[in-house]
């Protein structure tokens, strides 16, 4: 799971994301590899659609 969800965040793969967040994942999830959130992974790659549903999904 941990490859999947960062290798979607880090891609941008949006809808992706959304169906592993509708599994329970959330933005405040952290890489058991880098220790990142997957906020700061679609920060870093300049995700920025992934990083605005992470904020927006957050909220909630």
């Amino acid at each position: 799971m941990d490859d999947n969800i960062c290798r979607a965040v880090a891609k941008g793969d949006i809808e992706c994301v959304k169906s592993l967040f509708s599994k329970g994942i959330n933005a405040n999830y952290e890489s058991i590899n880098s220790g990142h959130s997957l906020l700061n992974i679609a920060v870093e790659n300049e995700q920025l659609e992934v990083v605005k549903f992470c904020f927006r999904t957050g909220r909630r």
